[in-house]
């Protein structure tokens, strides 16, 4: 077992930080993720991955007279 020092010295962990610095860590890594993401191939991405669950509802608001 590794102590979380020696499990990011072996490439298990990328860095370690206190419980306090979470939060604020994790957000700095979600704005830097959100610049580097290609908005065309994720809008792409997002439509392919719902589609089926979009088609559902739809199915199910006209079964039941939600939509025309």
């Amino acid at each position: 077992m590794f102590d979380p020092e020696r499990a990011c010295a072996a490439g298990y962990l990328d860095h370690v930080i206190s419980a306090e610095e979470l939060q604020s860590c994790a957000l700095e890594n979600a704005r830097n993720l959100v610049k580097l993401l290609d908005k065309p191939s994720y809008i792409a991405t997002k439509t392919r991955l719902n589609a089926q669950v979009l088609t559902a509802v739809r199915e199910g608001a006209k079964k039941y007279d939600f939509i025309a």
